[in-house]
């Protein structure tokens, strides 16, 4: 009669759970906020001066084209991340590792063969970039987080990482559009830190903001 009487209460006291919503409808919703960001971002600052040039460059391609790939990629991967069994998909949460390993090979070329960079048409300004990049990371990491805030992670810390890595990113994607400076100092110093420390904290804000 007890496990009766308990089964009653229960059910008695539940209460409708809104359905977790689709991976791929995240991914989406979570891409239009982006797009969003790099247009207005795009519109206000400019195209870099010297952007119709570098766009006959295979090299500058690749590096930009990588860099979108990851970003989806990566959003992807935060996505699925946030359900406990990936959807059975858990394949998707490796795709950021192609377009990654790209990126950084354009980065190690241009540092290995100093020619393959033209000379920056601006002076340096590495806080202001820094700056930049965290600034435009906000709303995607926080559209990110809420996402998958929803949904019931079993890797809070590496979903919290790969959804600030990929807001980031937004940012890298804005200056490689809007900033005339290509030097590999510079990107690792001004660009490369903030988004890796940045993917720090998403650990920390994972472990507090998507354990359940």
């Amino acid at each position: 009669m007890q496990t009766e009487q308990l089964i009653a209460q229960l059910s008695a006291e539940a209460a409708p759970v809104k359905p977790a919503p689709c991976p791929k409808r995240m991914l989406v919703r979570w891409l239009g906020v982006t797009a969003l960001i790099i247009g207005g971002a795009v519109a206000v600052s400019h195209l870099r001066p010297d952007f119709a040039q570098r766009m006959t460059e295979p090299l500058y391609c690749i590096e930009l084209a990588a860099l979108v790939a990851l970003l989806i990629s990566a959003g992807a991967s935060a996505c699925w991340l946030a359900f406990p069994d990936r959807r059975q998909q858990g394949w998707l949460v490796k795709l950021p590792l192609l377009p990654l390993a790209v990126y950084v090979l354009t980065i190690a070329y241009r540092l290995l063969v100093p020619g393959a960079t033209a000379v920056a048409l601006e002076e340096d300004n590495g806080m202001i970039c820094s700056i930049c990049i965290v600034g435009y990371a906000l709303a995607p990491a926080a559209t990110l987080l809420a996402l998958a805030r929803r949904c019931a992670t079993t890797v809070p810390r590496l979903t919290g990482a790969i959804a600030l890595l990929a807001a980031a990113t937004t940012g890298q994607i804005i200056l490689k559009l809007i900033e005339a400076n290509d030097a590999v100092p510079h990107l690792l110093v001004s660009h490369i830190i903030p988004i890796m420390l940045l993917g720090l904290i998403g650990m920390a804000l994972g472990r507090k903001l998507l354990v359940w």
